[in-house]
């Protein structure tokens, strides 16, 4: 190997390093980019800081969005900071698993977060504050939809807890949890429950104790 296809290997690496030293910080990944809300009519653009350094996105991890397009459209709203809550963190990590290797990448120095930095918990509460950063004004949600953010979370916190929980196992888990909510059916709770199980039965079934996104 020559001195000059070395140095740009060494720079290859160096540019995307898979983890970072604790002396040296955390990761940052650029050009992260997902679409999101009805219809995916939100296009986001922007960086993310791996806070906790699970090498992909999770709940409390830091965000700014630096770019809105709605239905393909510029906003021209302001850039956005925020946590991950475990609903957002799941939707956001489906979207790195699939373009990981296209992200730069780099060590930082650890980002202080203030007491008042929000954190979204689900995708729809992200909706509603981009609907009104675009003035479509907040979307409505549904008892459904509503138990689908939240068993969405649930089913993220499990899955991450390093057991085999094949996709059966999941939903009834996901439906014990849920009881009895207000305005849904028990068909209505099993059907989510199922949607969702099925969404996660991957991270769920894995035999390592570790989810990783990517190859």
């Amino acid at each position: 190997m020559t001195a000059s296809i070395a140095t740009l290997f060494l720079s290859a690496l160096l540019a995307s390093p898979a983890v970072c030293p604790p002396q040296e910080g955390q990761i940052r990944w650029d050009g992260f980019s997902i679409k999101t809300g009805p219809g995916q009519q939100y296009e986001l653009r922007g960086t993310l800081w791996d806070r906790d350094t699970s090498n992909g996105p999770s709940a409390g991890d830091l965000v700014r969005i630096d770019e809105i397009l709605k239905n393909g459209r510029a906003s021209g709203a302001d850039a956005q900071w925020f946590l991950l809550g475990p609903g957002l963190a799941a939707e956001f990590g489906r979207r790195f698993q699939s373009i990981e290797k296209s992200l730069t990448t780099a060590c930082e120095s650890r980002i202080e977060v203030g007491k008042d930095m929000p954190t979204y918990k689900t995708p729809e509460a992200l909706h509603a504050v981009l609907a009104e950063l675009t003035g479509g004004g907040a979307p409505r949600t549904s008892p459904e939809d509503d138990l689908r953010a939240q068993m969405t979370g649930w089913a993220d916190e499990i899955c991450k807890q390093g057991k085999h929980i094949p996709e059966k196992d999941l939903e009834k888990l996901l439906v014990a949890r849920a009881g009895n909510p207000k305005g849904l059916s028990k068909p209505v709770v099993r059907g989510v429950a199922h949607e969702v199980a099925a969404k996660f039965a991957f991270a769920c079934t894995r035999v390592e104790g570790k989810f990783t996104f990517g190859n």
